[in-house]
């Protein structure tokens, strides 16, 4: 099935948005062709993405103004070198940082405990980053066979507490 008649069957439907995600998506061939196909036919494209480099090159901006939004998937030992480049990066190029958001995973690195997570608020609010999606962890995929991880007990509690503090 091509994207067009995706994007048709979509539209008929009614569904008003769709999520790219899985892999790197910036890295495949037809990626501004698939965000630009999904748009014009009323469809907010999203993506995930790691990919700081996607930001750097200043061609992807004209995509950029068809994505309804962006999730950038942050690792636990990144954000201090991760959040400042692409706070620097959306700047330079007059984006919003409104249509992004950091995704991590739950259960991976230190993101075991709530309090590595609110390092990881804190540096997000200290370059006005407000978006955060918490993912579980699942053994399938590139996943499959890992140990599963358990969170620390005051994990939620203290997450919530986080979460006022900075948003």
């Amino acid at each position: 099935i091509g994207m067009w008649t995706l994007a048709d069957i979509l539209s008929d439907l009614k569904v008003f948005e769709v999520a790219l995600g899985g892999g790197e998506p910036t890295l495949t061939k037809n990626f501004a062709q698939t965000v630009e196909t999904f748009y014009r036919k009323g469809i907010a494209p999203n993506f995930s993405t790691k990919d700081l480099e996607f930001f750097r090159d200043h061609r992807n901006y004209k995509t950029l103004e068809m994505v309804g939004g962006v999730a950038v998937s942050i690792g636990p030992y990144e954000y201090n070198t991760v959040i400042p480049q692409l706070n620097a990066l959306l700047e330079y190029h007059g984006y919003p940082k409104t249509n992004i958001s950091f995704q991590t995973i739950v259960g991976t690195g230190g993101f075991t405990d709530a309090d590595y997570l609110g390092y990881l608020m804190k540096k997000m609010c200290q370059f006005d980053f407000n978006k955060l999606t918490l993912l579980g962890s699942k053994p399938v995929g590139r996943a499959k066979g890992m140990p599963e991880t358990k969170i620390k007990k005051n994990f939620f509690p203290k997450l919530k507490g986080l979460s006022k503090e900075f948003w």
